[in-house]
């Protein structure tokens, strides 16, 4: 599972809004919020928080761009 960090760079980078991102997990926005400041523990909704974004960079045309920053940021972070 991502870490907070990696999910609200995410949304970042796909151009969500946290309220745009709650409304396609049919939750509130103070969830995802509790999510990235790091409030919220459960795994099953970083899980779903993950896969809505994850879905979400599929369907954008720069696709491989934002996989290429994600996956530099995730590397750099292990360092």
């Amino acid at each position: 599972m991502l870490n907070k960090e990696w999910l609200k760079m995410a949304r970042i980078l796909l151009k969500m809004t946290q309220q745009e991102v709650a409304n396609q997990m049919c939750t509130t926005k103070q969830t995802i919020c509790n999510i990235e400041i790091g409030k919220s523990f459960n795994k099953m909704t970083m899980k779903f928080y993950e896969v809505t974004l994850k879905n979400n960079i599929e369907k954008n045309p720069d696709k491989e761009l934002i996989e290429k920053i994600l996956s530099y940021l995730e590397s750099t972070k292990k360092s």
